[in-house]
């Protein structure tokens, strides 16, 4: 059973919103079996804050706040652009103990860093003119969708809910960066460190 929402203060004052056992995602009642889960929220969604301005280095900082309320380190687990961050906070040196992610979006390939580019481009404009319909239908598209695809999403009860989250897509594309490929050198550098 998820415990309630608590809150650790970031390195920036930010409040990151976090429970202790949570229940979000599928996998986190399997790890609570036998870890004690801290599932938090980015900055910017749920009850999490979002002091600008926005910076990788900041999301490092909310999840160093977390580890230290874990106990000073932890086993990190990340999904999707999670996955990218959990890899980026493991380059940067945090008491990761192991770290496991899954299904990082990196582009591999000319046509995939093309694609990327041109849905950053798209982004950065549409959440500059306040588009957010437009930021959330570039993701879509990104990830395959097509106009059935998005005029079905657009008319759905969970739209509204995405749509207050469509600032953040920025902040996912900052965390896989320009090109959107795996950063390979830091990477690996960080690995001969260890």
């Amino acid at each position: 059973m998820a415990s309630a929402t608590q809150t650790v203060t970031s390195a920036d004052g930010t409040p990151i919103a976090y429970q202790r056992e949570g229940s979000v995602p599928a996998v986190v009642p399997a790890l609570a079996s036998k870890f004690t889960v801290y599932n938090y929220a980015r900055r910017g969604r749920a009850a999490s804050g979002d002091t600008q301005p926005y910076a990788v280095q900041r999301e490092l900082e909310d999840l160093a706040a977390l580890l230290d309320v874990a106990g000073g380190s932890a086993h990190v687990f990340g999904a999707s652009t999670g996955a990218a961050l959990a890899l980026e906070a493991a380059a940067a040196e945090l008491p990761v103990d192991r770290l496991v992610v899954y299904d990082v979006p990196y582009s591999v390939g000319a046509e995939a860093v093309a694609r990327w580019r041109e849905y950053r481009a798209s982004l950065a404009k549409s959440l500059t003119q306040g588009q957010t319909d437009e930021a959330l239908a570039a993701f879509m598209r990104l990830g395959g969708a097509s106009d059935d695809d998005l005029a079905g999403a657009r008319t759905a009860p969970f739209w509204d809910g995405l749509l207050t989250l469509a600032p953040t897509l920025a902040y996912d594309a900052a965390v896989l960066g320009d090109d959107g490929s795996p950063p390979v050198d830091r990477l690996a550098a960080s690995g001969k460190r260890r």
